[in-house]
């Protein structure tokens, strides 16, 4: 795949963890990262993680490491997933 990836679905704090794999893939040079939230296909609004990864990337601190972020294609997780793009660091 070439990409860093977090699955945040297995993780107790998601929103932590999210912070933490932002800063250390900023930190090592990464561009693009991908991050798992599941589909949530057990809901028919789905899954609590598809809801709130968005907005979590859109708060501080992590809207001053985000440049961009839309859906997977479907070989990476589509609707499940998030490609992320990130700032280079200064």
């Amino acid at each position: 795949l070439g990409l860093a990836a977090v699955d945040v679905r297995a993780a107790a704090m998601g929103q932590l963890r999210l912070e933490v794999f932002l800063a250390e893939s900023q930190a090592a040079g990464k561009r693009c990262v991908l991050i798992v939230t599941g589909k949530g296909l057990h809901k028919e609004e789905g899954g609590v993680l598809r809801a709130n990864v968005p907005r979590w990337l859109n708060e501080a601190p992590n809207r001053a490491k985000v440049l961009s972020f839309d859906y997977a294609q479907q070989k990476h997780g589509g609707t499940g997933a998030l490609y992320v793009l990130l700032r280079r660091r200064r």
